[in-house]
């Protein structure tokens, strides 16, 4: 499969977690979401079940062909409930074409045996002794032995749009819903509430007892309401991962020249394969953008830097080829043996001591500067998988990232 093919291939995938996401957002507080369920989403209702399936195809024009498989197993499905003596639910067929809309007529009997209900395939069949293949003609209504009353039935369950939303409107629908709902902007709608909302669709959709793949509106709502910036590798590259980072840098970290002199902490997670040398581009990135120490500026200020997951003799090599280069460090150690001291990693960045970057060693100490700090205190987080530090005292932002390496394009 081609990279482009590939993308195609996602983007319809992610389409039907759109659609499920949308629903429950359009949904009441009774009604009950199933994932992966009858169809691809099921509405269950106490008066009454609706089984959506979703097709996306951007690029094809639409033919009956394209549906046909769906509305008869959804019409195999209403026979089952029908001959079970069930209560019957509704089917709702939900697709965006590139064009080819006007074939589609309404429904009809007739017409719905002859382009949806009729079909033929190769059988091996015996003439004079001799095995041969031939098309042989299937009409599913009477093989089910479904009468033409049953089938006006089911067409009254049945709703089919061909004229659903495109990928992209679609999920700004998604935008505005959220932004409503949270009040918020559009960047923390998409990062924040509508990621979180792709996390818990697609962990439900593996689930694999159908009871567990089930979800209300406001148990949705109170799973994703939370303000942590998740990467999702698939929607970041069907936007282009260049442009994500640009917004994420607008949004955080383009505010000038630090105009405003806060005590601020960059926490960055490390994965074993990233060097020195990539580890100390961050450092230096985020030593050069938030630092301020000027001769004339009173409120000067460096940044604080912890470095998650590293080993003790890495970071010890950073700071000493740091400090070999003439870039003056604390790290709350004074001297050989001593303990650490928080007041002593608190003195303030000047242009006179010209102290340009302060290292935290643990999470320890982190807790112990944030609890002694009375300053104004600001929290940038990236991490990998999982986010390794909480801190609800002052302003955190959590950020997911792919590669440590980002970081350097975001600060």
């Amino acid at each position: 499969m081609t990279d482009r093919s590939a993308v195609d291939t996602i983007v319809g995938y992610f389409y039907q977690f759109d659609k499920t996401i949308l629903d429950i957002l359009n949904s009441y507080d009774e009604q009950t979401i199933v994932v992966e369920g009858i169809e691809d989403i099921d509405l269950i209702s106490p008066d009454e079940t609706i089984a959506v399936q979703c097709k996306y195809y951007e690029k094809s024009e639409y033919n009956h062909s394209v549906i046909k498989k769906s509305i008869m197993l959804m019409f195999k499905h209403y026979s089952d409930l029908l001959k079970s003596d069930s209560p019957k639910i509704k089917y709702h067929l939900y697709g965006h074409y590139k064009s080819g809309q006007e074939k589609l007529l309404p429904l009809s009997c007739n017409y719905l045996k002859t382009n949806f209900l009729t079909y033929t395939k190769n059988e091996s069949i015996v003439v004079d002794g001799e095995k041969i293949t031939k098309r042989v003609t299937h009409k599913l209504y009477e093989e089910l032995g479904l009468s033409d009353e049953n089938l006006s039935d089911f067409i009254n369950l049945l709703a089919i749009d061909i004229n659903a939303p495109s990928f992209d409107n679609q999920l700004n629908e998604i935008f505005n819903k959220l932004c409503e709902h949270f009040s918020c902007d559009k960047f923390e709608a998409e990062n924040f509430y509508y990621n979180s909302g792709l996390k818990v669709i697609k962990d439900l959709s593996i689930k694999q007892d159908v009871g567990e793949r089930s979800i209300t509106k406001p148990s949705f709502l109170s799973k994703i309401n939370t303000k942590q910036l998740l990467f999702n590798s698939w929607f970041v590259h069907y936007k282009g991962k260049a442009k994500y980072l640009r917004e994420v840098k607008k949004n955080y970290f383009n505010t000038g020249l630090n105009t405003n002199p806060y005590e601020r902490f960059f926490l960055f997670e490390s994965k074993p394969t990233d060097s020195v040398q990539n580890i100390k581009e961050i450092v230096r990135t985020i030593q050069r953008r938030w630092s301020k120490l000027s001769r004339l500026e009173k409120n000067s200020f460096c940044p604080y830097i912890y470095i998650h997951n590293i080993r003790d003799a890495k970071l010890q090599q950073i700071k000493q080829e740091f400090f070999d280069e003439g870039m003056l460090l604390k790290d709350g150690i004074d001297f050989l043996g001593a303990s650490f001291r928080a007041t002593s990693l608190m003195e303030q960045a000047t242009f006179q001591n010209n102290i340009k970057i302060k290292f935290i060693n643990s999470i320890a100490e982190l807790d112990l500067l944030l609890n002694q700090i009375s300053a104004p205190k600001e929290i940038y987080q990236f991490y990998h998988n999982e986010s390794f530090y909480l801190n609800q005292n002052c302003t955190h932002i959590i950020i997911q990232i792919e590669e440590t390496l980002d970081i350097k394009n975001i600060v």
